[in-house]
């Protein structure tokens, strides 16, 4: 997740260009700039969500974090990773489970192009997410 004229705020886009190739053909790989209801359904038919975004901050690289389903408030304009795992859950009778996995991203100014520390920082995240896509958990 992120935008890419935020600067760093694109650093998910780069793990995900990292993972290319990397992970099992059963895994899909979406790249979006913010999560949507219409992803609920494939988000039921799988067994494990792990979602990728920046957190402005220096240090450290990555962090990994559960994520527990929590139900969407009727006026929410803005659909979390855990509003989308209670929507999986409601509408579709499945929630797996979910992990966030956040990257270093400490320059999110108007702009295009990750800094050094947010570049160091997605192959760490990439080499977590494959990790934990390996392990199933």
């Amino acid at each position: 997740m992120g935008n890419q004229a935020r600067g760093d705020d694109a650093v998910a886009r780069e793990v995900f260009d990292l993972l290319e190739g990397r992970l099992d053909e059963e895994a899909t790989r979406l790249s979006l700039h913010a999560l949507d209801v219409v992803l609920a359904e494939q988000v039921a038919a799988v067994s494990l969500v792990v979602f990728v975004d920046a957190e402005r901050r220096g240090e450290p690289p990555v962090l990994i974090s559960s994520v527990d389903p929590c139900p969407v408030r009727p006026d929410a304009h803005i659909l979390d990773a855990s509003g989308l795992l209670a929507l999986a859950s409601s509408l579709y009778g499945h929630a797996p489970p979910g992990i966030m996995v956040t990257v270093a991203a400490p320059h999110m100014d108007h702009g295009k192009g990750l800094s050094d520390e947010a570049k160091q920082a997605s192959v760490a995240a990439a080499d977590v997410v494959e990790q934990l896509v390996l392990e199933g958990h």
